[in-house]
């Protein structure tokens, strides 16, 4: 999965968006767990508060489901 920073569209958005595209392309999996905020943060080169985000706008278009703590 890939952002471009360059890119003028918001990073979150992007973030969202790839990962949306690995989840309907099969490379995720329905029903299993996402690497973590830190992980994503880490691949994607960009701050936690930029994955926490793009997981929010995941979860407003009931994409995934998340659990504090989990």
């Amino acid at each position: 999965m890939k952002i471009d920073p360059r890119n003028p569209a918001d990073l979150s958005a992007q973030i969202a968006s790839a990962i949306r595209d690995a989840i309907v392309g099969g490379r995720l999996i329905v029903d299993q767990r996402l690497p973590s905020e830190a992980e994503l943060a880490e691949q994607f080169e960009v701050s936690r508060p930029t994955v926490r985000e793009a997981l929010k706008r995941l979860a407003a278009q009931s994409l995934i489901r998340t659990q504090r703590g989990a």
